[in-house]
């Protein structure tokens, strides 16, 4: 371990740390045909004693060796070639490998970007050659120290735990020099990210069961329940029972539809209280993390440190949402029942005795709901206002549908919790704005309930031709466009002080009339620019008998400057 933290280079570095890996996670075998652009995944593989290395003349046959190893181990066993048609023939190994489910890792070595597609000697298109005979194809970039190291034994852990269904393939490009005694400094600072790997023996994240995990749980003295989306609402009630077994807090993603919910588990503005410098360096002991995606992005960098001593967790599918890398124990299996299997036997001083950090969580969240946003946003009309009063009027008898960009982040943060909220769905797989009014009508006609759609003026542009599937639905449909003329998101970004390109570039400006494209679907329009107008057609919505448009008219650089606000008076009031 020591000679790998003291690598001479950051090429070296990386392909040390995936041999270390690969060993930690359980593989014996590596088949090497010689090459030069492999030259640094053969050395670190070469010199590590816990692999035993097969040399192969050709890369046809180690890419069979290898697949009778793992039809016979049951684990796959490494295949390293160098760049070019070296990694074409792997070919038939890896279609006998799909077609038989056998474990076969692929380790291949390929041109930096740069030698790509511009007649540089020896390189083929290797991204994804292999099509849909592998289970998974990661094109790992040039060994970066800008690049977390715990990137590169995740890609690793998720690659072995593909490989037991059939073939996945490491796609790594390297610069020369490849040998790994070269001296090239780096940044070493980015050796703090994996410092707890280090001192064990353990791969960076351990498919494990739950009973693994409990002993972590029961030990810890502080710990957080992060909810990300979840699709379960049984899964959601088992979420909160755990958190009153345990004591842990919870902070609930929009999309987890707990953000609604009222209970003293859950700190429904967590989003502000990290901006309490006090919470925000508080390091919990283990973090409980349950659903996909988050839209909060100051909760994702808050989790990205990976500061904890456990990250768990809990899921059903067998992608990746860990955008820092940071998970430690990966449960897969129905989180419903893994979370009701997970609340049984603790004793009633558990909870009590981990009771103070979680009401610091939720007496924060209170603090920004009651003192700041109710007196700073809800006396005048803005973006904001228009987001917390709606999820305000709805309740279980209806379908929020929010746009991503603002509508989602704007409800994520502001929105109150209340006793009988709706259910809100989002396009957060990709975040794009297309096909918004198209999806939000899906949803209405799959549910057959009142449904509103609440997006910015762009997203709804974008997806004009779902104007015509509106007067299809049975039941009335609403759409709040808050129309800023532009893309709002954008002031939100460092983009926006560079005034001579931002416009039209970013802002993207328009003058269409809503209106005359509502008459045009003979759709109800109303268009709206007072708070007391607002208030006026707010109360018509939960109980609206037709299908109807209502334009908000917004300014973006208010809505920045509201967004500021807030934000300031937030960090002011817990510094104080």
């Amino acid at each position: 371990m020591r000679s790998i933290l003291k690598c001479s280079s950051i090429t070296a570095l990386w392909a040390e740390l995936v041999a270390e890996e690969l060993v930690r996670l359980g593989v014996k075998l590596v088949c090497i045909a010689p090459g030069s652009r492999s030259t640094p995944l053969v050395a670190a593989c070469a010199r590590h004693e816990g692999l035993e290395k097969v040399v192969c003349q050709d890369e046809r046959s180690a890419g069979f060796y290898a697949l009778g190893y793992g039809r016979a181990a049951g684990i796959p066993a490494a295949v390293i070639t160098t760049s070019g048609s070296a990694v074409a023939n792997l070919f038939p190994s890896v279609v006998e490998a799909s077609n038989d489910r056998v474990p076969l890792l692929l380790l291949t070595a390929d041109r930096p970007p740069e030698l790509r597609a511009v007649g540089a000697n020896q390189t083929i298109d290797q991204a994804k050659i292999f099509g849909g005979y592998t289970r998974s194809f990661v094109d790992i970039p040039v060994p970066d120290d800008r690049i977390s190291l715990r990137y590169v034994l995740s890609t690793v852990d998720q690659a072995l735990a593909s490989s037991s269904k059939g073939p996945v393939h490491l796609n790594f490009m390297f610069r020369e020099p490849f040998e790994p005694d070269v001296d090239q400094p780096f940044d070493r600072s980015i050796l703090k990210g994996i410092a707890a790997w280090a001192e064990h023996n353990n791969p960076l994240c351990r498919r494990v069961d739950l009973e693994a995990v409990m002993p972590l749980m029961r030990d810890s003295q502080s710990g957080i329940i992060v909810c990300g989306a979840i699709c379960d609402q049984e899964a959601e009630l088992a979420v909160v029972r755990l958190s009153e077994k345990i004591g842990w807090p919870i902070l609930p993603d929009v999309l987890s539809n707990l953000r609604f919910h009222q209970s003293p588990a859950i700190a429904n503005f967590f989003d502000f209280a990290l901006l309490d410098a006090k919470l925000e360096s508080h390091v919990p002991d283990v973090v409980l993390q349950i659903g996909g995606r988050i839209v909060s992005k100051r909760l994702q960098t808050f989790l990205d440190r990976g500061l904890s001593k456990a990250h768990i967790y809990i899921g059903d599918e067998p992608e990746r949402f860990d955008p820092g890398c940071v998970v430690t124990h990966r449960v897969e299996g129905c989180a419903r029942d893994l979370l009701c299997h997970a609340s049984e036997g603790w004793h009633p001083e558990a909870a009590r005795r981990r009771m103070d950090a979680s009401l610091r969580w939720h007496d924060n969240s209170e603090i920004v709901c009651t003192e700041l946003i109710r007196q700073e946003i809800d006396t005048s009309l803005s973006e904001i206002t228009v987001a917390r009063s709606l999820v305000r009027s709805l309740s279980s008898n209806h379908a929020l549908f929010c746009s991503v960009s603002m509508p989602v982040r704007d409800v994520n943060m502001f929105a109150e919790p209340h006793a009988d909220p709706p259910r809100l769905y989002a396009n957060r797989g990709a975040s794009g704005i297309d096909g918004i009014v198209s999806s939000a009508c899906g949803v209405s006609k799959a549910l057959e309930k009142r449904c509103v759609l609440l997006c910015g003026d762009l997203t709804f542009l974008y997806d004009t031709n779902g104007l015509g599937l509106i007067n299809s639905l049975d039941m009335p449909f609403v759409i709040v466009v808050v129309n800023n003329q532009g893309a709002g998101i954008f002031t939100m970004l460092n983009i926006h002080k560079q005034t001579d390109i931002f416009t039209p570039y970013w802002d993207a400006e328009h003058d269409v009339q809503l209106s005359k494209l509502c008459a045009a679907y003979e759709l109800k329009h109303v268009k709206i620019d007072t708070l007391a107008h607002w208030n006026d057609v707010l109360a018509t919505l939960p109980n609206a008998t037709e299908h109807m448009i209502v334009e908000v008219v917004s300014d973006k650089w208010e809505n920045k400057k509201a967004h500021d606000h807030i934000r300031e008076a937030v960090q002011r009031k817990f510094a104080s």
